[in-house]
């Protein structure tokens, strides 16, 4: 399980947003990051976009290692708190840089 969150602009100086997400096995925290994000958001909606970004590929890393570990898990759910982020990861018909996670969540290519 895990959950991700972005705050917006949060480094004055460049005002690029940080991200953060953790995740938990049996209750136990197993892999966690706070980092700056490369490049600089012009919303809140696409910084939360980017870190959920970031936690599905962590999430994808891990349910991979825990497979060779012998641990199967049949999915790893991912939290969001942003509504808008949400409706784009469901809807991103709309989004230049929905590629990524449309691959990594539903493996469906945007170009066919």
């Amino acid at each position: 399980m895990g959950y991700v969150d972005a705050d917006f602009a949060g480094d004055l100086d460049k005002k690029r947003s940080l991200t953060g997400y953790v995740f938990t096995l049996f209750g136990c925290t197993v892999s966690w990051k706070a980092q700056l994000q490369s490049v600089v958001s012009l919303s809140t909606t696409e910084a939360e976009y980017i870190a959920t970004i970031e936690g599905v590929k962590e999430a994808m890393w891990l349910k991979e290692l825990l497979s060779e570990l012998g641990c199967v898990h049949d999915k790893v759910v991912v939290f969001c708190d942003n509504q808008s982020s949400i409706h784009l990861t469901k809807n991103q018909m709309f989004h230049s840089r929905c590629y990524l996670l449309r691959y990594c969540v539903g493996g469906e290519d945007s170009h066919g």
